[in-house]
């Protein structure tokens, strides 16, 4: 099922940057399924995707989570922002690097 497609993805938020820090927040189950659904299905798909389709893909995984929280708050339609950007753009930067 859907566990075990997204398990590799997943695997990389197990792992430590050079510092000894946690990557856990770079993959969320959100961002591996908006890139298993981009067709970026294996950390080695990662690292052979551009920085931009793996950017794409974390913001509309992110983009997701935000419309479904200006839902809740009563908001017709979520919208993206400069720092959502940056978070996304420093999220694939983290990735790729992750799954190096």
């Amino acid at each position: 099922g859907a566990r075990r497609e997204l398990a590799p993805l997943v695997a990389v938020s197990l792992s430590r940057d050079d510092g000894g820090r946690s990557l856990s927040w770079t993959m969320t189950v959100a961002r591996a399924r908006a890139l298993f659904k981009a067709g970026i299905k294996t950390p080695r798909a990662v690292l052979e995707a551009g920085e931009e389709d793996v950017r794409d893909a974390v913001a509309r995984a992110d983009r997701g989570k935000d419309d479904a929280t200006a839902r809740k708050k009563g908001n017709a339609a979520g919208r993206g922002s400069a720092a959502s950007s940056v978070s996304a753009a420093r999220a694939a930067r983290e990735l790729i690097e992750a799954c190096r």
